[in-house]
């Protein structure tokens, strides 16, 4: 028996001699959310079991499935209770937090993901959820086979990284499928301890210069608990992981920048009053996005020893009604561990800091007293929200919960003013080796590394960034999709870092991506509407739902936010929809990825659909990715290529209209190409060029929480991004008068090492493309732009037809999409009477949105002479 995966479905017998097979759906039915609904015909999963036997995930029930015979219908049971803005059936009433995805499909076995939010609360108007914990969310995996049998495995989400990914937290039901409905369940809570082993600290150091009144050494190595020494107070840890790497001394712990922090309480808190000194070791992973401390006591008149945006440490202490600080001009620099330290006394006065032992700045403040006493100390973090600097637009930068992003150890505080050589011997006790100091216990931060398998497939992962990242989420095996090739080194990723947005990466990993569609301040919105804006993944996600050797197709969906509250762009109160994006890439072995975008709205239609831009990873400049001469091509109607320099970018005026080949020239052989019959165009604005580049170049996406669109960036510290330029070109199609309103564009997009005007064949191909005449065997026949393919309808098994390619119409591999197959096996396929060999002919079978076969066949072929094709079985 031949086992065809795609669409991933697959032909098998099970116990009643019937097939066993899934696939993406759209279930209509009689209920009133279906004239308004925002879905595709991918928007449901249905699992075939039999002869009208069926498992069903529908956006009905938001996803809980139901399994129907010709005996009735029973819904699976709902294991965690869900309570939303819909129905008791439907509560999420428009799966705003609730998706599936189809994750495997074999002979053996089909396995589903539903992932949802049990419990949120949203405003209707403006439209945004007043109660939406991104930690909350529930992931069950559904195992069905053959035979019937369902494993059912259940993942809550939990505050705690480690207790979401032990494998023996979870909940199991398994039951069976039969034609009388549904029996055999049974339902098991599995439960077990969370086992980390103890870090290996470097050599501890014991030496103190005078007994300080508050004293963290972080030498616990484990757990989520720390032991203040000088009162033996045990401090929990806050955060996502109480994650441990070797110190200075010991072990020191990480701090993610967000959510990591320590509190002594106000109760034990050393009071102090006419002279105080607080030291820390500290090594940088990034800069703050403001001034952030590293110890504080209170928010406004205490004493805080920490640094700023740009890497400037300050000590700061409140006098006599007034708060004063001394910053040093001093840029720390990162990944290295540096010693801080700043010290008052009330008899002269000085506020002084210190770097590595060596005093920087000082400041003259009145004689007076501290105006402390007991209060509770934060470290890492202030625990209170604060605005990011450099913003782009002041107006729409929204304060967010920020700290330290590094790691922090031995943290010490004295009731009295350290002199010179104390500070000096205190650093000095810990700089014993010099190769310690200068290569902290932190992971090197760069965009996802992936290696290919030298396959042409799509699949599901959990790229890694760095690890304080990737405990602030709670996802399964399969949250990523990745595209690779056979013949080259260019991959498609939808990464949760980029909020899923689509990227292309070629052979030095560099990232590009055509982005998205964008609005501004509507429903009661601030500032841009966009996926970029989803900080937290409440909506967007990506899946494959279709997948053979001849294609694979993604499909990428989002609602419009903004920064703030998660305002849904263009609310309609009637409907109870906003606007949503689904996004379809028909991705094939050469290559080249045609996807058609698909803007949901029932606003004006104003919307932004591209912005090429250039994904920066830590370490590198924008000038280290783009080239800046030319830093660009284009090649017109004719085959003609223009080059654009950076430098001249404002003062030459390009006209689109003719053009319809964008190439952006990076550092790289291989280039990020995108065709369609431009219209119009510009070069990003100007005005959003800092002095930190030549180019554009912002850090306030990919993967960071602070609620801003738009931060210029200041150091190579954290992923950023680049804009070149806008695009504009004509709809595809239009249905905005429809109930479910709806306009949609399409763009051919990939990377290539050929030079631009080689490309030109290519967009002839699909903007001209050849026309096709039926011969035998076929009841309809056409070329569909939207899939880069001919779609052909069969009404017998052997279909002959000609594809009258010229040289205005070339072709430039084919594809044929042959409905009515109805069969899992392969086709012969002849071109001019001669069979097509084995190494330039690729098929699959796969099931449609209707659940009958179709066959997807793809031929790596180059011409502009007619060419007489048979397909047979």
């Amino acid at each position: 028996m031949i086992v065809l995966v795609g669409s991933f479905s697959c032909t098998v017998s099970n116990k009643n001699n019937q097939e066993f097979y899934a696939y993406y759906a759209h279930i209509q039915s009689d209920e009133p959310f279906e004239k308004y609904s925002r879905t595709t015909e991918y928007a449901d999963i249905v699992i075939n079991l039999g002869e009208n036997e069926k498992l069903v995930f529908w956006r009905g029930n938001s996803f809980l499935p139901y399994w129907e015979t010709s005996n009735g219908k029973w819904p699976v049971e709902e294991i965690i209770p869900r309570k939303g803005n819909g129905t008791r059936t439907m509560p999420d009433a428009t799966n705003m937090f609730s998706t599936i995805r189809l994750i495997e499909s074999s002979s053996q076995k089909i396995v589903v993901l539903w992932r949802y939010l049990p419990e949120f609360e949203m405003n209707n108007y403006p439209h945004f959820p007043i109660k939406a914990d991104p930690l909350a969310f529930v992931e069950e995996l559904f195992t069905i086979t053959p035979d019937g049998n369902v494993v059912r495995e259940i993942r809550k989400g939990t505050p705690k990284i480690d207790d979401w990914n032990n494998a023996q937290n979870k909940t199991v039901q398994t039951f069976t499928l039969e034609k009388s409905g549904i029996s055999n369940s049974k339902l098991n809570y599995l439960t077990g301890p969370v086992i980390n082993e103890k870090i290996a600290g470097n050599p501890v150091v014991n030496k103190t210069v005078e007994s300080p009144v508050l004293s963290f050494n972080f030498d616990e190595g484990i757990g989520d608990q720390t032991s203040e020494f000088a009162t033996t107070t045990s401090c929990k840890i806050a955060g996502h992981k109480s994650k441990w790497r070797k110190g200075v001394s010991g072990t020191a712990l990480q701090f993610d920048g967000y959510t990591s922090s320590i509190s002594f309480p106000t109760e034990k808190a050393p009071a102090v009053s006419d002279a105080v000194t607080v030291e820390a070791w500290i090594a940088i992973a990034a800069y703050p996005w403001n001034w952030v401390p590293l110890v504080q006591q209170t928010d406004s008149l205490g004493f805080a020893l920490g640094f700023n945006n740009d890497g400037e440490p300050t000590f700061q202490a409140g006098i006599g009604g007034r708060l004063y600080k001394v910053t040093s001009k001093t840029h720390l620099e990162r990944n290295s561990w540096i010693h801080l330290a700043g010290s008052f006394e009330k008899n002269n006065g000085k506020l002084i800091l210190y770097i590595n032992g060596n005093p920087t700045d000082s400041l003259i403040l009145p004689k007076q007293s501290l105006i402390v006493t007991k209060k509770e100390i934060r470290i890492g973090c202030s625990g209170k929200e604060s605005l990011a600097s450099n913003p782009v637009r002041p107006q729409v930068n929204f304060p967010t919960i920020f700290g330290f992003d590094g790691l922090l150890d031995e943290i010490r505080v004295y009731n009295k003013a350290l002199g010179k050589a104390q500070i000096l011997e205190s650093y000095r006790n810990f700089i014993s080796d010099e190769k310690l100091l200068k290569s902290p216990d932190m992971e090197i931060r760069k965009l996802p590394e992936i290696s290919g398998t030298d396959k042409f497939r799509g699949y599901y992962t959990n790229l890694k960034y760095y690890q304080a990242w990737d405990n602030m989420w709670r996802f399964g095996n399969s949250p990523d999709v990745v595209v690779e090739f056979n013949n080259s080194p260019v991959k498609f990723i939808f990464w949760k870092g980029m909020n899923y947005i689509p990227a292309i990466a070629n052979d030095k990993n560099q990232w590009y991506s055509n982005e998205f569609n964008e609005t501004w301040g509507t429903s009661g919105g601030n500032g841009c509407q966009e996926p970029m804006s989803d900080k937290n993944l409440l909506t967007t996600n990506a899946r494959i739902v279709e997948q053979s050797d001849a294609r694979v197709v993604v499909n990428w969906r989002c609602a419009l936010i903004d920064t703030k509250m998660n305002t849904q762009a263009n609310f309609d109160t009637i409907s109870g929809w906003g606007d949503w994006i689904d996004w379809y890439y028909y991705i094939y072995p050469d290559g080249v990825a045609v996807k058609k975008m698909r803007l949901w709205t029932s606003g004006t239609l104003n919307h932004e659909w591209q912005e090429g831009m250039i994904i920066i990873g830590e370490n590198s400049r924008p000038e280290d990715v783009i080239e800046q001469s030319p830093v660009y091509y284009f090649v017109n109607d004719k085959g003609q290529k223009m080059a654009a320099n950076w430098a001249d970018a404002n003062d030459v005026k390009i006209d689109y209209s003719d053009k319809r080949i964008f190439v952006a020239n990076l550092k790289s052989q291989w280039d990020p190409y995108s065709i369609c019959d431009f219209t119009r165009g510009d070069i990003y604005n100007s005005k959003e060029v800092s002095p930190y580049s030549v180019f554009c170049n912002w850090n306030h996406w990919p993967t960071t929480l602070i609620k801003s669109d738009g931060r210029y960036s200041s150091y190579p510290d954290r992923i950023s991004h680049s804009s070149l330029n806008h695009f504009s070109w004509d709809e595809y199609s239009n249905h905005t008068r429809e109930s479910a309103p709806y306009q949609e564009k399409l763009l051919i997009e990939g990377m290539s090492d050929k030079i631009p005007e080689e490309l030109y064949p290519l967009s002839c191909s699909w903007l001209s493309p050849a026309k096709i005449k039926a011969l035998t065997g076929i009841e309809n026949a056409d070329y569909d732009p939207a899939q880069r393919a001919y779609v052909i309808l069969a009404k017998e098994d052997k279909l002959g037809l000609k594809i009258q390619a010229t040289t205005e119409s070339p072709v430039v591999n084919l594809c044929f999409v042959v409905k009515n197959w109805n069969s899992s096996t392969f086709a012969t396929v002849e071109i001019n009477k001669n069979k097509s060999e084995q190494k330039t002919l690729r098929q699959g079978v796969i099931r449609d949105t209707d659940g009958k076969q179709a066959l997807i066949v793809w031929i790596d072929l180059k011409t502009t002479e007619e060419i007489e094709v048979e397909i047979y079985r």
